[in-house]
């Protein structure tokens, strides 16, 4: 799946989950405020375990390539998330926030890889 694609279903996942997405923002507040790190990766697996998801989609089915896009898709839709919710670079950001851009490859990844993991 292309990552516009993952976007496009990350969203539609959404509209479609109004409630999962609830659980999803009060579980990065609740991360925030205990002075953990919030994490969209971790709230989808909490999403499988305390709802008891399965691969029929019962009650919430959700692909794990989704937690990029579900995290800028809740950030832009919950500004108190911004700068809270980490989110590796994509090739789909902006070009203002990839500053390794004009960088060869080897040293931009030795960036990504120092700066974001």
């Amino acid at each position: 799946m292309s990552r516009p694609d993952a976007m496009i279903r990350a969203h539609s996942w959404l509209d479609a989950n109004p409630d999962a997405e609830a659980l999803l923002v009060k579980w990065l507040r609740e991360a925030i405020a205990d002075h953990k790190t919030p994490r969209v990766k971790k709230g989808i697996e909490r999403l499988r375990d305390e709802c008891h998801l399965d691969r029929d989609g019962s009650p919430y089915a959700v692909d794990n390539s989704y937690s990029g896009p579900l995290a800028r898709i809740l950030v832009g839709r919950y500004p108190d998330l911004a700068g809270k919710v980490p989110m590796r670079l994509s090739k789909f950001d902006p070009p203002s926030s990839r500053p390794h851009d004009d960088l060869p490859p080897e040293i931009a990844a030795a960036w990504v890889v120092g700066r974001l993991l």
